[in-house]
């Protein structure tokens, strides 16, 4: 499990994303949580697709059940933007 911010300095997480992608099994499939300020509907879908994306500020009870669903591997709820 990742979590990971889109906004880094040197390699942003759309390449982090990517690249790992490019790395195969097992790492293309590591689930990501997206915790970033940034709001957009594209890191929604890319976050329903790869584990979840929340939007900071996010509390720690919201990180600590996400961790937990997709640790267990629950579906987890899409959120509306």
């Amino acid at each position: 499990l990742l979590i990971l911010d889109i906004n880094m300095p040197g390699l942003d997480g759309y390449e982090v994303c990517a690249q790992l992608k490019q790395m195969g099994e097992p790492w293309s499939r590591l689930p990501i949580i997206f915790l970033t300020s940034v709001n957009a509907h594209a890191l929604y879908l890319l976050g329903a697709s790869m584990g979840a994306y929340l939007k900071k500020p996010v509390s720690e009870e919201e990180l600590r059940a996400t961790v937990s669903r997709i640790i267990s591997g629950r579906q987890i709820p899409a959120k509306t933007i």
